[in-house]
């Protein structure tokens, strides 16, 4: 209690001693011990500038969700790590680096042009003499090659109207010219961009030298870049006397000239030679120009005093020219359709005579000529029926001859004086030469070195001790080339079967050479030609010819 009581005591003496205005350092001194001070309304310009260090934001790991203008916080971490100040509405608000605008670098050396944007370079290697070029961000980079791009695509060509293109530059924004074979500018009457990859080039007339594509402006280094047009710098446009016709190579085509300046509907242009009086008539000379007549038209030595032996205002006449004196060739086109019969392509020719009644067929000339009978009668083709099929046997229908029907019912048919008919029987019948049936089987006549009946018990055999000869033929062409005097040559027909010693009988060609002996004899699988020239000198054997040879046997 009396510690109590004194330190209020002491307290008090210290209150009436500040509020006196007593030792005010000292107390405001231990005010700032014991309690925080209000620095808005406690302090008075504050000067922290001499202070080790000074903190005046907040940090914080991410914004907060609400500010009071005038907050500041620096957010340490993440995407959004930076210093933010809360605005007047509240928000927060990043705090951007201090910077100028492009117009306020006036005189800094780092400044090139007058754009209005300074351009950023995009990275990656740069070497000297390359070429600059955008990137897709804008950003400024290595082209990795020379500026003015790559040659323009080029194609010679000889005595073409048409010429195709295929620059593969893979664009349609492309510009295309051509020249003759001394370099001379051709005009083409037609450019048209196909696709991407084709341009195609037209003229009028035949043409011989090289055209040209292009589809970057370039073409070349940057020292072939041009420095002026026809003397003009800047926007060149074109002027009156920048070409004159003797510099413009190829040939004008009547379709390039405007309708307007043209009279008539003519494929060419009229040439004229010599002079021209007024009123003169004017006529052709041998050239087929144009020229004075010397005369008015419809006088003078040239004039026409009749037509036809006929003066005046002459007409057509029946009989003013006969077909003989008509050239050229009538086309099918030229007759009238009412006096055509079909549609065909031809006017058909005839040749012979004709009867009344005859019917047409063609000649082997392709001629129309008299059949020599009535169409459908003597040796003309017949009908057959419409479901008829290839390799059917018909039969008459009825008895004119003229059509023809399918056989109908089914069985044996059999051929008897020139009528086929059917065979009737047992099914277990056989049919006999002269179309009768009856009971298979009956006598069996055979000759000698066989015997038995031909029954089950008795079959047909070979006799004791007989035989039955049988043959088989064989056939090769062969080359012997040429044989020398007295000397024998064999080549070999093969013969698969045949054995040395069999009987062959020998089959020689008929043109054997004078000289030439040949004979045959049988080996292993084979019949052996062999053929001698009996003569003194080498003799020539025709190649390829055939030698047969009949091998006869036993059995």
């Amino acid at each position: 209690m009396e510690t109590s009581g004194g330190e209020a005591e002491v307290n008090s003496v210290r209150t009436k001693a500040c509020m006196s205005g007593i030792l005010w350092a000292a107390c405001l001194a231990a005010a700032w011990a014991q309690s925080t001070i209000h620095l808005p309304t406690q302090g008075r310009a504050a000067d922290f500038s001499g202070y080790p260090q000074t903190k005046p934001a907040r940090v914080v790991a991410a914004l907060p969700a609400g500010c009071t203008a005038g907050e500041a916080v620096i957010v340490t971490g993440g995407p959004a790590a930076g210093l933010y100040v809360c605005n007047g509405a509240g928000a927060w608000v990043a705090a951007a680096p201090h910077g100028h605008q492009l117009s306020e670098l006036s005189g800094v050396a780092g400044k090139q042009g007058t754009g209005t944007l300074l351009q950023a370079f995009g990275g990656g290697p740069a070497q000297a003499g390359e070429c600059a070029e955008f990137d897709s961000n804008g950003n400024l980079v290595s082209a990795r090659k020379p500026c003015g791009g790559t040659p323009n695509f080029s194609l010679s060509f000889t005595g073409q109207t048409t010429v195709l293109l295929e620059h593969g530059l893979g664009t349609r924004n492309v510009l295309a010219g051509c020249v003759d074979s001394n370099d001379r500018l051709v005009i083409p009457d037609r450019i048209q961009v196909l696709d991407n990859n084709r341009v195609q080039v037209n003229f009028v007339t035949p043409q011989s030298g090289r055209c040209v594509v292009n589809a970057n402006g370039g073409g070349g280094s940057g020292s072939a870049a041009v420095s002026s047009v026809f003397g003009r710098t800047g926007a060149v446009t074109a002027q009156a006397g920048d070409y004159s016709f003797s510099q413009i190579a190829g040939f004008l085509a009547l379709n390039q000239i405007a309708p307007a300046a043209l009279q008539g509907n003519g494929s060419k242009i009229q040439l004229f030679s010599g002079t021209a009086a007024a009123n003169d008539c004017a006529k052709f000379d041998a050239n087929g120009n144009l020229v004075s007549a010397g005369a008015p038209c419809g006088t003078g030595s040239g004039a026409v005093s009749s037509v036809f032996g006929r003066t005046g205002a002459v007409t057509a006449q029946a009989g003013d020219y006969t077909f003989s004196q008509i050239a050229g060739f009538l086309a099918l086109n030229q007759i009238a359709p009412a006096a055509l019969q079909g549609n065909g392509s031809k006017i058909q020719l005839f040749s012979g005579t004709a009867a009344a009644n005859d019917c047409a067929k063609f000649d082997a000339n392709g001629n129309l000529v008299s059949a020599g009978a009535a169409c459908g009668t003597g040796n003309g083709d017949v009908t057959g029926p419409a479901g008829a099929v290839d390799g059917e046997v018909a039969v008459f229908q009825g008895s004119t001859g003229k059509t023809l029907r399918r056989a109908t019912g089914s069985g044996l048919v059999r051929l008897a004086n020139g009528v086929l008919g059917f065979v009737t029987g047992a099914p277990s019948d056989c049919v006999r030469a002269d179309g009768s049936t009856g009971p298979c089987g009956g006598t069996i006549y055979f000759g000698a070195g066989l015997e038995g009946s031909g029954t089950p018990s008795d079959p047909v055999r070979l006799a004791t001790g007989g035989s039955v000869a049988s043959q088989t033929f064989y056939s090769a062409s062969l080359t012997f080339g040429s044989i020398p005097a007295f000397t024998c040559q064999e080549q070999p027909i093969p013969a698969p079967g045949v054995s040395a010693g069999e009987s062959v009988a020998a089959g020689l060609p008929g043109a054997l050479p004078a000289g030439i002996l040949g004979t045959m004899y049988g080996a292993a699988d084979a019949v052996v030609v062999r053929l001698c020239n009996v003569t003194g000198a080498a003799v020539a054997v025709p190649d390829g010819m055939s030698y047969n040879a009949r091998v006869v046997r036993g059995f």
